[in-house]
C-alpha cells in the first residue's frame, strides 16, 4: 500500500513506522518524506522503491518501480503535460504516453484534456500514439463541473449534480452505446459531522457505502467501506440501472457488514499522529508518524 498522507509542511523529515495490533516490537519503517526549509516536499521513500525526484515551480518528476511520471507546469501553476515513461529494470524505454490539459484563457478553467498513448510501443499494424482519448468539461453558472465527457472511453459521460449550497449530491458514469449497459451511480447523504457516499455499479445487487466522519476541526478521522451481506463474499451479480433508492438512503446497515475502515489520529499541533486500519470489522495494522 503507497501511502498518500501529507506530513507536516514545516518538518524537515517524517518517518512513518507499521506494526500488527499488539506487536508493536515488530515496528518497522514503511515511508520516510524528506523537506527542504521552505516546507516543499523534496523526496519521498516508501518501503524502498517509490521516490520523488525532483520538484520545481515548473516541473515534477515521480518515479514508482520503473516507471517515470514528469508533470509540467506553466507560470500560473497549471498542469500543461503529464509525460510517463514506463522503463524496464534495465532503463530501457519501453513505452510512453502523453496527456494535454486546455483551459480557458480568461477563467483558467480546465476545459479539455487529451491523452496520447503507446508513443514508443510497436505494435503490429498500429501507428505510435494511435490510441487517443479525450475528456471534455462542462460548467455551471457556479463554476462547477457537472458533465465529464470521454473520461472512461469516447462513449461515456459523466454526470455531477450540486445542491444549493454547492455541495456534491450525485455523481453518475453512463456509457452512451447501445450494446452497453455499463453505469456506475454515486449519491451523498450529509448528516452534520458525517456524510455517506453510495455507489452502485452495475455488476453489484447492491450499492457500495463509505461513511465518512469529522472531527471537530472538520478533518476526516474515520473512513469505513460497508458492502451488502450478499455481495460481500463476491456474490453479487450483474443488476440493472438502480431505481430503488429510498431502500439504501438513510439506511441504518443492519443488512451490511464493514469490508474496511480507516481511522486517523491527530498530534496537539494537528499533525497525524496514528492511522489505524481495520478489515471486515478487525483492527489489523497500525501506522505511528514520527516528526523530525
Amino acid at each position: 500500500m503507497v501511502l498518500m498522507h501529507s506530513c507536516a509542511i514545516a518538518q524537515r523529515v517524517c518517518t512513518i513506522y507499521q506494526y500488527p495490533v499488539g506487536e508493536e516490537a515488530k515496528k518497522k519503517k514503511v515511508q520516510t518524506s524528506y523537506y527542504n526549509e521552505w516546507g516543499k516536499l523534496t523526496k519521498e521513500v516508501v518501503k524502498g522503491y517509490y521516490v520523488f525526484l525532483e520538484n520545481t515551480n515548473t516541473m515534477y518528476c515521480q518515479r514508482e518501480d520503473g516507471i517515470y511520471d514528469y508533470y509540467y507546469f506553466d507560470d500560473t501553476q497549471l498542469i500543461k503535460t503529464v509525460v510517463t515513461n514506463t522503463d524496464d529494470l534495465t532503463g530501457a524505454h519501453i513505452d510512453s504516453s502523453k496527456t494535454f490539459y486546455y483551459y480557458d484563457s480568461i477563467t483558467n478553467r480546465l476545459e479539455r484534456e487529451t491523452s496520447v498513448k503507446h508513443l514508443k510501443k510497436r505494435e503490429p499494424g498500429k501507428k505510435p500514439g494511435s490510441f487517443r482519448n479525450t475528456v471534455n468539461y462542462t460548467y455551471d453558472n457556479g463554476n462547477r463541473i457537472v458533465e465529464k465527457a470521454g473520461t472512461y472511453g469516447a462513449n461515456t459521460r459523466e454526470y455531477l449534480i450540486y445542491d444549493q449550497g454547492g455541495r456534491l449530491m450525485g455523481d453518475s458514469i453512463r456509457s452512451c452505446s447501445a450494446n452497453d449497459d455499463f453505469c456506475i451511480i454515486t449519491k451523498y447523504e450529509y448528516y452534520g459531522n458525517e456524510y455517506r457516499e453510495y455507489s452502485w455499479m452495475c455488476d453489484r445487487k447492491h450499492p457500495l457505502i463509505n461513511v465518512y466522519k469529522k472531527d471537530e476541526q472538520g478533518r476526516v478521522v474515520d473512513v469505513a467501506l460497508w458492502m451488502h451481506i450478499e455481495d460481500f463474499d463476491g456474490g453479487g451479480c450483474k443488476s440493472n440501472i438502480p431505481t430503488n433508492w429510498g431502500a439504501y438512503l438513510k439506511n441504518d446497515l443492519s443488512r451490511y457488514k464493514q469490508f474496511e475502515k480507516t481511522v486517523t489520529k491527530y498530534n496537539a499541533e494537528g499533525k497525524i499522529a496514528e492511522t489505524q486500519y481495520f478489515y471486515a470489522g478487525k483492527h489489523t495494522t497500525t501506522h505511528e508518524y514520527v516528526y523530525q
